[in-house]
């Protein structure tokens, strides 16, 4: 049995994969939509994912930190410390397949098998990213629903709000366009006994669960957004009908006082 340890750090919020490739100076062995793959030995890999993940197989950690250093500089959002997930993938042509908490055995680890496990592994780290982003809106909102219980009022502003329904629409997309969080990757297709291994790691890492406890959470925000937007425009009618009562009171005592000022 040979074993491979396989990490996934998130670099960037993206990385443009052209810049990326030009920077790292070398020859790719797969180039997909959202990611660049290149082999550096026999077994040892680097993939590079436009969400912002790098993924390494079989690296040293000098030779690892070096390639994220590049990529960094091609980066118009760096992470720095970014989240790190580490892995291991175990070949043996003489047991079965398997996916445990921390390994994943395969009887060859070719290129097929490498793309689903590094996809699949720098998704999770994704998340985690977007999973924080959105815990800390909801933490937003609970001091909102806070002062809103004790104290029966709104200190936040309509952009306040604004930005945050843009934040809720853009997470969205960034994991449905970008992640591709729900999309199949083509190599299972084409290949059908590879459809284990990508349905197993999906759930041994829950990005099922994972997904549509964000939506939840995306739709809980979205209607919370709704409800201040309305109490904001509210508030706003209200002290519009208040002035407009008021000025009409100053026209008519006006009106009033020019009335008797000239008899």
């Amino acid at each position: 049995m040979i074993s491979y340890a396989i990490e996934a750090s998130y670099i960037a919020k993206r990385i443009p994969l052209a810049e990326a490739e030009r920077k790292l100076g070398l020859t790719p062995t797969v180039k997909k939509r959202n990611s660049i793959v290149y082999q550096l030995g026999p077994k040892q890999f680097f993939v590079v994912y436009v969400f912002g993940v790098a993924v390494s197989v079989g690296l040293e950690k000098k030779e690892r930190q070096a390639l994220h250093r590049k990529l960094v500089r091609t980066a118009p959002e760096p992470i720095a410390p970014g989240i790190v997930e580490d892995y291991r993938i175990q070949e043996d042509a003489e047991l079965s397949e398997a996916i445990e908490f921390d390994f994943v055995r395969v009887r060859e680890l070719t290129l097929e098998r490498l793309l689903i496990i590094g996809e699949i592994l720098a998704q999770s780290v994704a998340m985690e990213d977007v999973e924080a982003q959105v815990d800390e809106v909801l933490n937003r909102f609970g001091r909102i629903h806070t002062e809103l219980e004790h104290q029966g009022r709104l200190r936040i502003k309509t952009r306040e709000v604004m930005k945050i329904i843009g934040v809720n629409s853009h997470i969205l997309q960034f994991v449905i366009a970008r992640l591709t969080l729900l999309d199949k990757p083509d190599i299972v297709w084409e290949e059908k006994e590879l459809e284990g291994l990508f349905v197993g790691l999906r759930k041994m890492f829950e990005l099922e669960d994972r997904f549509q406890n964000l939506q939840f959470k995306l739709n809980f925000i979205q209607n919370s957004s709704e409800l201040v937007l309305d109490a904001l425009r509210n508030r706003r009618a209200d002290r519009l009908e208040i002035t407009i009562v008021i000025l009409i009171a100053f026209e008519i005592v006006f009106g009033l006082y020019q009335f008797f000022v000239g008899l």
